[in-house]
């Protein structure tokens, strides 16, 4: 007689992905481009939500819980991922999400003040 191996409960639970920054950041770099359905899937979210989130310019519209849908925009607003909106919309509709370049961005002023540094410190007037 064949026995069927029992899992204790912690491990069946462990099925559902917990959506965090770190761990949706690291889905996204790890694929060049993610779908928002891709995300859905992956973390096992409502696929019939929808959530609004602002920007400077107005509503920007992802298909997402709220909670999942403000941890994108933070991600968006440090300059970790970007967003592709749906084309042929009047509103911004988020398809997607992709990976933006790991390389920080210095504001122009602090290039120009460490050139200086760098010149001052070489001895050229």
């Amino acid at each position: 007689m064949l026995s069927v191996p029992t899992y204790p409960t912690e491990l069946v639970s462990m099925g559902k992905k917990r959506f965090s920054k770190s761990n949706v950041l690291w889905f996204i770099r790890s694929r060049p481009y993610t779908p928002i359905a891709d995300l859905r899937r992956r973390f096992k979210l409502a696929e019939s939500e929808v959530t609004a989130i602002t920007d400077s310019i107005g509503k920007i519209y992802v298909g997402l819980p709220e909670r999942e849908a403000n941890m994108l925009r933070q991600l968006w607003l440090e300059g970790k991922i970007g967003l592709e909106w749906t084309p042929g919309v009047h509103v911004r509709v988020v398809e997607g999400v992709y990976p933006l370049g790991s390389a920080e961005k210095k504001p122009p002023e602090a290039e120009t003040d460490a050139a200086d540094k760098a010149d001052d410190a070489s001895g050229d007037v």
